[in-house]
């Protein structure tokens, strides 16, 4: 089984991945970490443009879309890439009342609503299969920082305490979307999404 990682960034979850049996091809814009992805022996491509359309089977992409200014048209550009029975799993910050300082140093573009992200969804041509809020301790952590107005220097630590507890909860739910297509668990009505 191939999985398509969408923004794999220096390749962590590719390589969580790999170490479970499951081939990873990642698209990293970034010439530096396109290279280190390489560098650890995956095949990593700087854009979808590389691969035909209609190709793949399943694509997942972890906190990036809300990196991306035209959001839309890269999830109309994922999903001309899938498979007619592909699936993609996104994953991103939700509540633009959260979004803060720190939303702005790591370069978002926005915070989503779930609403808003299956209506751009759809408008990619995607069915909606899943689409949930998680971490809502993580919404009261992010809620109290930006309502006490901290603005504090991102030093690795506060990053570390910061990221690691979303690592865990992306990873499990990761695990478990991927362990679901391994097993190829099958939904009629064409490419899907679970967000």
């Amino acid at each position: 089984m191939e999985a398509v990682d969408f923004g794999a960034g220096i390749g962590r979850f590719p390589r969580m991945l790999r170490e479970r049996g499951v081939s990873v091809l990642c698209i990293e814009p970034d010439p530096a970490q396109c290279a280190r992805i390489r560098e650890a022996g995956m095949t990593a491509f700087a854009g979808l443009d590389a691969l035909p359309d209609g190709s793949l089977c399943y694509v997942y992409s972890l906190n990036v879309l809300e990196h991306i200014e035209d959001d839309e048209s890269a999830l109309r550009l994922i999903a001309t890439k899938l498979a007619s029975e592909g699936r993609l799993l996104l994953c991103g910050p939700a509540f633009q009342l959260l979004f803060s300082s720190m939303d702005r140093k790591v370069g978002h573009f926005r915070r989503y609503r779930r609403q808003q992200l299956i209506g751009l969804a759809r408008r990619a041509g995607l069915k909606v299969v899943v689409a949930r809020y998680a971490d809502s301790l993580g919404f009261l952590a992010t809620l109290v920082y930006k309502m006490a107005g901290v603005r504090y220097r991102l030093h690795r630590s506060a990053i570390q305490r910061h990221v690691r507890p979303v690592h865990f909860s992306v990873e499990a739910l990761l695990r478990r979307r991927v362990r679901a297509f391994a097993r190829e668990e099958r939904l009629s009505g064409g490419r899907q999404i679970t967000c």
